[in-house]
């Protein structure tokens, strides 16, 4: 495969000045390469010239062209398209035209063997769908619209899905039905329609399987609903008990609640109880917020089994998921009522726990900012006596150096008093007697 694209690159890269779609005429192909490769080709003066049409490989210059051939392909060749550099070889390519191609052709025929389709007039291409059912239904297939071979449309897998099935008796009449009811209601040209159904043709499969599982093991209708209704019933149940639990949650709000504002007010003074009541309220918050997570898990998980059993009903019974929407969306809407209580439920537990903890925290600080006051009066109170006792005593001591002095002045102002008493004692004149008194002691 590495070498042909080789080979797919060079012609890609050539100048080609032909207009010939099976011809390539260029100046400058390397004439050994194609020898390589067995490509035959015709010498010029100037140029050379392949003819596509005479070589060992299909080569085709466009997709376009490949689709103009399609009927005269087969499975076995290798095909290469120049301009888009494809390649198909070995029944292999990463390229949906070739599986389209050859699987349309191969479905056509599968469905000619089992009568879902036949030749109304087979040199005009023209089919027909017939059935029972739902009448006569001419198609064309000669249409070479690139819409449907360029898409992706899983023809492979569907083809051999079908060849197995179709060898049941009587899926090929559901098959034709199927076929029927999707080729009318599309509005489009004839001559598509073989190909329009086959881009559908995923949804057809599936619709023939239901129809025919229903026939095949005699389904009744009535009693499918009762078995479902049944099992309706048990996820209600379920349902219920999820919200009787939630309900018991909720009934006991208020007592949370309350006990939370008998011990934020019963102990707003206190900070050790403050405390306490913080940590309990964050225990059975975060308690209560879990709760409720596992039960939001629980209603999650029973919605998505609900989805998986209504899913591998519709399928094993092959009813239309229409006929069950109704029953779906009521059970759906009940577990989406609860999932938001429980959410709105949360929300409430968070606002009014941080509440009551803000709450709390407040008269945890102005307490302890109270205490903190208490104690800088109580220092200041100590500071004002050991001042007050400071004065006291200077004052005390200056008392006492005063009354020191006083008692000295006092002493000396009393001494001061006696000598001039002296003084003018002295001064006074003597007595004739005193005078005798004094003569006579002065000679004794």
């Amino acid at each position: 495969m590495n070498n042909l694209k080789e080979l797919i690159n060079h012609l890609n890269s050539s100048n080609d000045s032909c207009s010939d779609v099976l011809k390539i005429r260029s100046s400058n192909l390397n004439k050994e390469l194609l020898d390589r490769f067995n490509i035959k080709y015709e010498e010029e003066t100037e140029a050379i010239t392949i003819d596509l049409s005479r070589q060992v490989f299909k080569i085709f210059k466009k997709k376009k062209d490949v689709l103009s051939q399609r009927e005269s392909l087969k499975e076995e060749d290798t095909i290469i398209v120049i301009e888009d550099e494809l390649l198909y070889e070995n029944k292999n390519s990463d390229n949906a035209l070739f599986e389209n191609i050859f699987f349309s052709k191969k479905l056509k025929n599968l469905f000619i063997k089992h009568q879902v389709i036949s030749y109304d007039d087979e040199a005009f291409e023209i089919l027909i769908f017939l059935s029972e059912k739902m009448g006569k239904l001419e198609v064309g297939y000669s249409e070479k619209d690139s819409t449907f071979f360029y898409n992706d449309n899983n023809l492979k897998k569907i083809y051999e899905l079908l060849a197995k099935k179709l060898t049941e008796n009587e899926y090929n009449s559901f098959l034709r039905d199927n076929f029927i009811r999707i080729a009318k209601d599309i509005k489009n040209s004839d001559s598509k329609l073989f190909y329009i159904t086959l881009m559908n043709l995923d949804s057809i499969y599936k619709n023939a399987n239901r129809e025919f599982e229903l026939y095949k093991n005699k389904f009744s209708f009535e009693n499918f609903l009762s078995e479902f209704h049944e099992e309706k019933e048990k996820y209600i149940k379920t349902l219920q008990e999820n919200l009787s639990d939630f309900l018991s949650k909720i009934n006991s709000l208020p007592i949370q609640f309350g006990v939370y504002i008998l011990l934020v007010f019963r102990f707003k003074d206190e900070v050790i109880p403050l405390v306490a009541t913080i940590i309990l309220i964050v225990a059975w918050s975060a308690f209560s917020i879990n709760s409720l997570n596992l039960m939001k898990k629980s209603i999650i998980h029973t919605k998505k089994k609900f989805e998986n059993i209504m899913a591998e009903i519709i399928k094993k019974s092959g009813v239309s998921p229409k006929d069950l929407e109704e029953d779906k969306i009521e059970v759906l809407k009940k577990i989406e009522n609860i999932k938001t209580m429980i959410r709105r439920y949360r929300y409430m537990v968070i606002i009014f726990s941080i509440v009551f903890i803000a709450f709390s925290s407040y008269n945890i600080y102005k307490e302890l900012n109270k205490v903190k006051s208490s104690q800088e009066s109580k220092i200041i109170e100590k500071r004002n006596e050991i001042n007050i006792k400071k004065s006291e005593t200077q004052i005390s001591n200056k008392n006492d150096k005063k009354s020191e002095k006083e008692v000295i002045k006092e002493r000396n102002q009393v001494t001061d008093i006696n000598s001039d008493k002296e003084i003018k004692r002295n001064n006074v004149p003597l007595k004739e007697t005193d005078k005798k008194d004094n003569i006579s002691k002065f000679f004794e």
